[in-house]
């Protein structure tokens, strides 16, 4: 059986081109990433895990301007996109799930749209003990996790996706003592309400 994480990895480096022409509504979390950004102050450092081809860049770079931005990425083909159209911001090669790859500094607040789903469920854990490791005490983080596949899986689209509740998801993230500021559904782009989303904060 093939790695689900590979697998997604690959399907994102075939195909980094083809979301980066049509998924680039950038502020579908504005209401959101306002929220967020109300628990940071000037000069806060955030990263964008999941960043892809820097979707949710514009919205750092106006309403989160004062905050600085990082983003990673396990694509290499979405990275050399947000790259190049931002060289002027950092992106770096990592896996969430694998501690060996992550920064090495610490940060204010993390941004994890649409993304952590791709990590096997039984890696989540783990997952969260990164997010922990690379994030200061009080960390503010947001997280967007579906409610079922956004799109079939097919021979061409093989990307993992985990699916968990919303009851089991709070039971994860409270059980490491993290608490939820807010939270609601957001629309997707095939179905409403497709995604929840959390604003939290890290013990």
């Amino acid at each position: 059986m093939k790695n689900p994480q590979k697998l997604t990895t690959a399907y994102y480096d075939e195909n980094a081109e083809w979301w980066a022409s049509r998924k680039n509504n950038s502020f579908i979390h504005e209401s959101q990433f306002r929220k967020f950004t109300r628990y940071l102050k000037k000069g806060d450092s955030v990263l964008d895990i999941g960043c892809a081809y820097g979707i949710h860049v514009p919205l750092f770079l106006g309403i989160g301007r004062t905050l600085k931005y990082e983003g990673l990425d396990v694509s290499s083909s979405m990275l050399r996109l947000a790259k190049s159209r931002y060289p002027q911001l950092i992106f770096k090669r990592a896996d969430i799930g694998d501690k060996k790859t992550l920064p090495k500094k610490k940060y204010d607040g993390f941004w994890a749209a649409a993304v952590l789903m791709h990590v096997p469920v039984e890696k989540w854990d783990d997952m969260f003990t990164n997010i922990e490791r690379i994030t200061k005490p009080h960390a503010i983080g947001y997280i967007t996790i579906p409610k079922e596949r956004p799109n079939p899986a097919s021979k061409k689209d093989q990307r993992h996706f985990s699916l968990l509740s919303r009851t089991d998801f709070l039971k994860m993230i409270s059980a490491r003592g993290w608490k939820v500021l807010h939270s609601g559904e957001i629309d997707g782009s095939n179905a409403p309400k497709l995604w929840r989303w959390f604003i939290l904060r890290i013990p």
